[in-house]
């Protein structure tokens, strides 16, 4: 299917979705039926189609709706795949709005508690990139745990000066 042609579905899936009543099942459902039928050549598209995908599952217009939405969230890895394996430009998977749709990374600055526990259940599988972090903010609530004197401090001063 053509890439506009893609889009269109996409821009009238957005429009259909949050509409609620009489008839807008079967019209959210004549855009999702092609939908599910597309090869996605960019990571934008899928992306698009993801958070489209998200939202009727949250909000489904009925059952039916339901259980395409479900199918196609499952068939994701093979999509990513896809994606990945016809060299097209994946990049746009790692940003941290849209980053952990099945198969790909998840990025973001997380809590110390929150990196301790991944660190704890999945260590072969995270990934620490210390080059990609520059905000310093969160060191607040960590440093107190290894200088016990900026506890009080750092209750206060959430932006201290601990660059």
């Amino acid at each position: 299917m053509p890439r506009d042609t893609i889009k269109r579905l996409q821009d009238q899936l957005d429009e259909a979705r949050r509409r609620f009543g009489p008839g807008e099942e079967k019209r959210v459902e004549g855009v999702l039926v092609p939908l599910t039928r597309s090869k996605f050549a960019d990571a934008e598209a899928l992306i698009q189609f993801h958070e489209g995908l998200l939202f009727l599952r949250a909000y489904p217009h009925s059952p039916r709706i339901l259980r395409i939405v479900e199918r196609e969230l499952s068939s994701f890895p093979e999509r990513v795949e896809l994606l990945e394996t016809s060299s097209a430009d994946t990049s746009a998977l790692l940003h941290p709005d849209v980053s952990g749709i099945t198969h790909t990374a998840v990025t973001d600055t997380f809590t110390y508690n929150i990196v301790r526990w991944l660190w704890q259940r999945n260590s072969a599988q995270l990934k620490l990139d210390w080059d990609w972090f520059e905000d310093e903010n969160r060191l607040a609530a960590t440093w107190p745990r290894f200088m016990p004197l900026l506890e009080e401090d750092a209750f206060v001063e959430a932006n201290g000066p601990y660059g």
